[in-house]
């Protein structure tokens, strides 16, 4: 992902995996992004996760209107 597109506490993919974003550091045009607490990443290996109708309703959405 582009590092204009990261925001902390964002929820990405990471090998399989779903990760936090808890930090970024730019380290010789480099962005780093934090994961964890001993794990920094190349930003460029995250992938967006799909907004499917089961994350809006796990982050509390409700369906109002269905066409």
């Amino acid at each position: 992902m582009e590092a204009t597109e990261l925001r902390l506490n964002n929820l990405l993919m990471y090998e399989d995996s779903i990760v936090p974003i808890i930090g970024m550091e730019n380290i010789n045009e480099e962005i780093l992004v934090k994961i964890d607490s001993e794990t920094a990443i190349d930003s460029r290996k995250l992938k967006p996760i799909a907004l499917t109708a089961e994350w809006f309703s796990k982050l509390g959405f409700k369906e109002a209107y269905r066409s």
